[in-house]
């Protein structure tokens, strides 16, 4: 895989621009953990000069790739790492947690060691539709589906409150395959791609709405890398409801009265692009005042979660989460807003762990389902 990358790698000139804002750089303070150290690494490997099965685990896995550096100098140093890992991975050198919920993913097609036939137990059985022609359908995601489920609970809310008609596909919704992605185990990542994708052109739907930021940045960006270009569009539910919004389709009728601050997803924002459609949705919802962060769009910090950093690393995760509570309690917001379960769960598990303020993380689903 790093080969891919070779002519990346070499232009690489060191400037060290990518370390400005580099959460695992901040951690460890030594070169290899930031990207223009991962270069180095990367190139000498290239050169015949380095074994990557020698280099410390916590180098190549502590990144959660934010892609941060990559706004910095507009590469692929994401890319790069997450060539690394797959090497390793063939090398049969990858971190063991994520080589275990690969293999579960494999098999019960989702990270969490679920059963699968759990994943749309939360969906009351009148609502569990039969895939058909439909106008959209909504992928719930491994982490609506299986941790937090109440995005998931609402995105129906609001879905069926706009009239909109959509279908799931139940069974037939494996895992994505971001995680598997973003820790190496690309060879099961394409198995799952080419199963959803097949699943969903079944239905013949035209358009596909995911909760998850880390599905919306796969559908959109790694399945065309792996050669699965989706023949349907991809939104993602924050650019639904705005358009729903828009159309007159949802009118809120209700206030909330509260300040908040929206913490932007790295797979959203910075991977993605989408940076108004959630503060569009914000800003239409009475009472809420929306006060924004230092950090913010495509400079956030990232919540610390991603990159396989939350199974590996979990108390590396929580700690950074820590640190992005406290650029939102400068704000003094009464909660967090955000449009990613992943960053849902892993900002609210530092406020529960650290006793932090502030105290509340929503999703925008949930705040919209209370008023519409």
């Amino acid at each position: 895989m790093l080969e891919k990358y070779v002519d990346y790698v070499l232009m690489c000139s060191g400037c060290a621009y990518c370390l400005s804002m580099c959460s695992t750089f901040d951690k460890f303070k030594l070169e290899p953990y930031g990207a223009r150290g991962l270069m180095t690494i990367a190139r000498l490997i290239l050169e015949g000069k380095l074994d990557l099965t020698i280099i410390p685990p916590d180098v190549i896995y502590t990144c959660p790739n934010c892609g941060y550096c990559d706004t910095r100098c507009r590469g692929e140093n994401t890319d790069v790492l997450e060539a690394l890992r797959a090497d390793l991975v063939k090398k049969r050198k990858g971190l063991p947690k994520h080589i275990g919920f690969g293999e579960w993913a494999e098999k019960g097609h989702n990270p969490y060691y679920e059963p699968h036939e759990e994943r749309f137990a939360w969906l009351p059985k009148i609502e569990r539709k039969i895939p058909q022609k439909a106008e959209c359908i909504y992928f719930a995601g491994c982490t609506s589906a299986y941790r937090i489920q109440s995005i998931a609970k609402a995105t129906v809310n609001v879905l069926n409150t706009a009239g909109v008609d959509f279908i799931t596909l139940g069974e037939e919704e494996w895992c994505c395959g971001s995680p598997l992605l973003r820790t190496g185990q690309r060879y099961l990542a394409e198995e799952l791609a080419k199963h959803n994708l097949e699943a969903i052109e079944r239905t013949g739907v035209e358009s596909v709405v995911m909760s998850c930021a880390g599905c919306y940045r796969v559908f959109k960006r790694d399945y065309p890398k792996l050669g699965l270009k989706p023949d349907f569009e991809v939104l993602h539910t924050t650019e639904l409801f705005q358009e729903l919004l828009s159309e007159g389709r949802l009118k809120p009728k209700k206030k909330i009265e509260m300040k908040i601050t929206y913490h932007d997803p790295c797979h959203l924002g910075r991977h993605g692009g989408v940076y108004e459609p959630p503060r569009d949705v914000i800003k239409n919802i009475s009472g809420l005042e929306l006060l924004e962060m230092t950090w913010i769009k495509e400079e956030t910090r990232c919540c610390g979660a991603g990159g396989g950093v939350k199974s590996g690393y979990p108390d590396l995760a929580l700690e950074w989460a820590r640190a992005r509570v406290a650029d939102a309690e400068l704000t003094g917001a009464q909660a967090i807003v955000s449009a990613c379960p992943f960053c849902h769960r892993n900002l609210s598990d530092a406020i529960e762990t650290y006793g932090l303020t502030p105290s509340k993380v929503y999703d925008i689903s949930e705040l919209l389902a209370q008023v519409v």
